[in-house]
């Protein structure tokens, strides 16, 4: 009992409530005492905890309160097992609310098509949940639910589902990442075991997914340090390969090497090398020997203890060449430009009645091939802003220190953000990109009496995942009413469903033949067929009687046979025997009976 004096018999309030509130304390408690210590310390410890997945079932739903809060009765499940309750007594909800702690990894460990937690359900409600806190998510996954061929719902069944809870996640803003479980299904499979679902699965996420170094995520529940980029930065060409050479940073944690044949993006696809900090005389060295005969660009970013990137510089090896025009486009000279390096013009030549004021293009760090023309006083600069996919939006002629007028920057499915350089007193010609954030779309799945089988959030014009196919008794799912590939909209999309029909058979007693076949939907009685006359037979009914159908049937018309009075009668009309016979049964004639003078010759 962590604090035990708070609960008696009439203390008023309950023992799970009771035991909730001495977890809190603890957890208050620790966030308090490892706050203090790294403020202390000056060191970066976090705090992270591994509840189950399921914190408490409800509807999905996540508002917020003025602050930012989550309220909610619980994600879109319905586990027996909840955290929040017996027996680990943890309200997960209020640590993040209170921002306790900083990273949770809920233990996401079940399947796409599982029909009380399904995996995409529960990621969507975390994701919500910290949404508006300084906490991190990831997910948690357990791969060894894949061990057993047909089991665990798609884990036992598609060794793409790994793969697909990656993708999935990665769509959601909220999560950091995939921690897996355990690290004995993860090396063995990791390392080329092909002998498992699991093993197929990840030899899939190493050759598709795992291809670059990750940067971990920025500890968003400390005070961000951003430290300086580095300094006398060199690549040298080796015969090993490109000898990189730079200033250490002080109180650097770590430092990401990017790497392109382009432009320098910074882009995480461009991520090459995460580099120690430990230098040498103040210096650190990497020598890249995964090279071939190509003019590389390099990045390089600067990591804090916070995980918090600096701005970044970039550098290269190749030259550039720079062609120098006059007004009139007539060639002046070409120089060739070190990346990066200031390129030198000619003298340009004199204009009447106008000064040169420069070239068109800023040459103080090439990074590309330019042709760059003389501007004088009386000259017009051209400014081009750029949408999506470098489409030009407008073309602005602007005089000397003056500003562009931007286009409208509207992009469908985009949200903008800004533009990427300024255009107010202008002394370049420029070209000037629409920063976009791509849109992301509600898509709200319901049951086809409205009730809401979850919701997700799908970027513009992905498809968005459907949930475990609905299920409702005496039909069979067969879509959804509206289109989910290519979202442009928030959707409310309704399954839909067709009545099951099954074969019912109704069949003739006596010879076996078939009277009738028909389909007959679920729940509802067949139409009889007229029972056929049989010759020496008389209907009495159906066998077993004919209810409501809710599976293929058989319905045999039962029949009796007609029964006949026999009767034996002697010359003198006189009855010797009589019998009840049924239709073709053998009759059996009575003794041959005798008369005085006559013989009996036959019936």
């Amino acid at each position: 009992k962590y604090k035990p004096d708070n609960y008696s018999a009439d203390s008023g309030i309950d023992k799970a409530n009771w035991r909730r509130e001495q977890v809190d304390l603890f957890i208050e408690e620790l966030h308090r005492t490892m706050k203090m210590y790294n403020e202390s310390t000056g060191r970066h410890v976090q705090l992270g905890i591994s509840p189950s997945g399921v914190w408490r079932s409800g509807d999905g739903k996540v508002n917020y309160d003025i602050n930012g809060n989550a309220i909610t009765n619980g994600s879109n499940t319905r586990t027996t097992f909840e955290h929040y309750g017996s027996y680990l007594f943890s309200d997960t909800l209020k640590w993040v609310n209170e921002e306790w702690i900083d990273y949770i990894l809920p233990q996401m460990y079940w399947g796409f098509t599982h029909t009380t937690a399904a995996f995409a359900d529960l990621c969507d409600w975390w994701a919500k949940v910290v949404k508006n806190k300084k906490v991190i998510l990831y997910s948690g996954m357990g791969i060894y639910m894949s061990e057993t061929p047909g089991m665990n719902y798609s884990w036992g069944k598609d060794y793409k589902e790994a793969y697909n809870q990656i993708l999935y996640s990665t769509r959601l803003k909220a999560v950091q990442g995939t921690v897996f479980y355990n690290y004995t299904y993860l090396k063995k499979s990791y390392l080329g075991d092909q002998s498992s679902l699991y093993g197929r699965g990840m030899k899939l996420i190493k050759e598709e997914m795992f291809t670059n170094p990750a940067i971990l995520p920025e500890i968003i529940s400390m005070p961000a340090i951003k430290l300086p980029d580095v300094s006398h930065l060199e690549v040298v060409k080796t015969v090993e390969g490109n000898k990189i050479t730079f200033d250490a940073v002080d109180d650097a944690k770590s430092y990401v090497l990017y790497r392109g044949e382009t432009a320098m993006d910074f882009s995480t696809e461009q991520v090459f090398k995460l580099l120690g900090s430990n230098a040498t005389a103040g210096k650190i060295e990497f020598t890249d020997t995964n090279v071939e005969d190509k003019p590389y660009v390099y990045g390089m970013k600067v990591m804090s203890r916070t995980n918090t990137l600096s701005d970044g510089v970039d550098f290269g090896m190749q030259e550039f060449t720079v062609t120098f025009l006059d007004e009139e486009g007539k060639l002046l000279t070409t120089v060739k430009v070190p990346y990066g390096n200031a390129a030198v013009g000619p003298t340009a030549p004199a204009k009447q009645g106008a000064s040169f004021i420069g070239w068109s293009r800023d040459i103080s760090a090439v990074k590309s091939d330019l042709t760059v023309s003389a501007k004088y006083s009386d000259s017009q600069f051209t400014v081009t802003f750029y949408g999506l996919d470098n489409k030009v939006l407008k073309v602005d002629s602007i005089n000397f220190h003056e500003s562009a007028t931007a286009p409208s920057p509207d992009q469908e499915g985009h949200t903008f953000i800004g533009w990427s350089t300024s255009f107010t007193d202008v002394i370049y010609d420029l070209d000037v990109y629409g920063i976009y954030e791509i849109n992301l779309y509600k898509v709200i799945f319901n049951d086809e009496n409205g009730t809401k089988i979850t919701e997700i959030e799908v970027e513009y014009l992905q498809d968005a995942v459907a949930p475990a196919v609905p299920k409702k008794t005496g039909y069979n799912f067969i879509g959804w009413d509206k289109d989910i590939t290519a979202v442009k909209e928030d959707l409310i999309v309704t399954a839909v469903y067709e009545i099951q029909k099954f074969t019912v058979t109704f069949i003739n007693e006596v010879d076996g033949s078939t009277i009738k076949v028909s389909e007959v939907d679920y729940g509802t009685l067949p139409v009889l067929p007229e029972a056929p006359v049989v010759r020496g037979h008389t209907f009495k009914g159906w066998i077993p009687q004919v209810t409501k159908v809710y599976s293929d049937r058989s319905f045999t018309a039962d029949y009796s046979r007609d029964q006949y009075q026999v009767t034996f009668v002697d010359w003198d009309d006189s009855i010797i025997e009589e019998l009840t016979i049924v239709y073709e049964e053998e009759v059996i004639a009575p003794a041959n009976p005798s008369r005085p003078y006559h013989d009996f010759v036959g019936w």
